[in-house]
């Protein structure tokens, strides 16, 4: 988890840099709880998560949010990609991303 951790406090970063206010759950089920609290523009998700799948966490964002969530992994298995996108997921970034893309991604998503 310390790699997840590394990653995410980098996108934060990024997010900062490019104008983004953005918080970092450390788990689904604190997603999910954000999510609520926050009702965010976009939603970042990892698949790889200590209580539940990130495929599991965007089914159940797919009933409470309308909004986008752009799944980041090191996951490269098409298997788990294809349930990334069952899951109604609207993209899919494979770690290592470039920072430009990540930035590129969030704006066409939200219409930047």
């Amino acid at each position: 988890m310390e790699e997840h951790a590394a990653t995410a406090e980098m996108a934060l970063l990024v997010l900062a840099t490019a104008g983004y206010d953005a918080l970092h759950a450390g788990s689904g089920t604190q997603a999910l709880t954000f999510t609520r609290q926050w009702l965010p523009d976009l939603i970042l998700l990892e698949i790889l998560l200590p209580d539940l799948s990130g495929i599991d966490v965007c089914l159940r964002l797919r009933q409470t949010t309308p909004a986008p969530v752009m799944v980041m992994s090191a996951e490269t298995d098409p298997a788990v990609i294809d349930l990334a996108f069952a899951a109604r997921a609207c993209d899919y970034l494979p770690k290592p991303f470039r920072t430009a893309e990540l930035i590129g991604r969030i704006h066409t998503r939200l219409q930047l």
